[in-house]
C-alpha cells in the first residue's frame, strides 16, 4: 500500500506556518528525505509533517537554526542521543520560565503604577 503524501500547502497548514517557511526548512535540509512529484513539487509523509511541526515549535521556543540542525542531527543518530536532546529542551525550558518570570515582574510593576494613578485621580 502506498503511503499518503501531502502537498506543500497541506504541510504549511498542518504546521501553521507559511509555505516559504516550509521551503526554507527543506532547503536547509531540516526535513529529511523529501520526495518530489514528476512536476517537481515537494510532497510530505505524515512522519515528515510531524517532524515539521516539531521544528516549528522548536523555533517558536527560541531555538536558532543551528540548534535545530543540531537537534535534527542528534535525532538521526538514534535513541542514544535522547539525553543530549533532553538537555537541550531542559535548557530552553529554564530560559522560557525565566522570561515568564521577568514578564510577570513587569506586569506587577505596571499594575502597581496603574493603581497609583487611579488613586491619584480620585
Amino acid at each position: 500500500m502506498d503511503e499518503k503524501l501531502y502537498t506543500m500547502r497541506q504541510a504549511s497548514e498542518y504546521a501553521d506556518v507559511s509555505t516559504p517557511t516550509v521551503r526554507y526548512y527543506c532547503k536547509l535540509g531540516l526535513i529529511p528525505n523529501i520526495k518530489y512529484t514528476r512536476a517537481g513539487y515537494r510532497t510530505f509523509s505524515q512522519e515528515q509533517l510531524n517532524w515539521l511541526k516539531t521544528l516549528v515549535f522548536l523555533r517558536r521556543c527560541g531555538f536558532s537554526i543551528a540548534d535545530m540542525k543540531h537537534y535534527k542531527y542528534l535525532s538521526e543518530k538514534g535513541d542514544f542521543t535522547i539525553p543530549e536532546r533532553k538537555a537541550m529542551l531542559e535548557t530552553k525550558r529554564r530560559q522560557l520560565w525565566q522570561i515568564i518570570e521577568e514578564a510577570q515582574e513587569n506586569i506587577n510593576f505596571i499594575e502597581r503604577k496603574i493603581e497609583i494613578f487611579e488613586q491619584e485621580q480620585k
